[in-house]
């Protein structure tokens, strides 16, 4: 099993203010633009660990995006 935690940190220019003023695209976009970081990198370590490299498939994580929005923080 291999099990990842990954921050995303994103900025926004003067139009958004508050979390609420966060378009609903964001959410499935920013989910898009982080995972083949993190599929890259699975298939990186387990290939230098000198094992069979495990590879991620492409997946639709667009039921992700209600989770990412109720543990997005303002910072």
């Amino acid at each position: 099993f291999i099990v990842v935690t990954c921050n995303g940190i994103f900025g926004f220019d003067e139009n958004v203010n508050k979390l609420e003023d966060i378009p609903d695209f964001f959410y499935i976009n920013s989910i898009a633009i982080l995972f083949p970081y993190v599929r890259s990198y699975i298939s990186l370590i387990t290939n230098q660990a000198n094992i069979p490299v495990l590879i991620l498939p492409t997946l639709n994580l667009t039921s992700l995006k209600d989770p990412l929005r109720q543990n997005t923080i303002e910072k």
